[in-house]
């Protein structure tokens, strides 16, 4: 969720949407049961999305770019339409969602469990700065504009969008995937 922030802000920025809203969620009917391997059950564990509001009207959107763990196929949905086929119960309040790339990652940096070694430390260092190396391809290459045109227009667009990402993410100089291995299938 944190690489969102940025990137839904500027795919946004313009349409009739309002505040954005970061919602965690208990997921009561999935698809699948989620797991983290090795880790944790992770049936308990809230699960955050987006939710996004229109102006001028009570209609509003989640956006859940990691529901397919749940086998959800859907990323963009109306809120109490994803609320209701998913059985959720929401689990705290709603916070502004004014996420930087790297806000969970400040987080576990506090938390002694993602600590103990250099390994996480380093991990971590090199996650941030692949991080900051997507937010900059998205402070280039992303406006408002992308969303329009026409349905064909748009494909040809996101594909195109799409191997940008994949050269510009194979450009960061601490990729696993410059040692000559190819980008993992989509």
């Amino acid at each position: 969720m944190a690489l969102l922030g940025r990137l839904t802000r500027k795919l946004l920025a313009g349409k009739n949407s309002r505040v954005f809203t970061a919602l965690d969620l208990r997921i009561g009917k999935s698809l699948l049961q989620p797991k983290l391997l090795p880790g944790p059950d992770l049936k308990d564990c809230p699960h955050t999305v987006i939710k996004v509001g229109l102006l001028y009207t009570t209609e509003s959107w989640t956006i859940d770019t990691a529901g397919c763990q749940y086998g959800f196929r859907e990323v963009l949905v109306l809120f109490n339409k994803y609320i209701a086929d998913k059985c959720c119960q929401l689990l705290g309040d709603p916070t502004t969602h004014n996420w930087t790339e790297t806000k969970d990652l400040d987080c576990f940096s506090t938390l002694p469990i993602m600590n103990k070694s250099r390994a996480q430390k380093h991990d971590r260092e090199l996650e941030r700065k692949a991080r900051f190396h997507f937010a900059d391809f998205v402070d280039r290459h992303v406006g408002a504009d992308i969303l329009d045109g026409s349905a064909s227009e748009f494909n040809d667009q996101l594909a195109s969008f799409g191997n940008m990402l994949k050269t510009h993410m194979l450009s960061f100089d601490d990729s696993p995937f410059r040692t000559g291995s190819q980008w993992p299938a989509s």
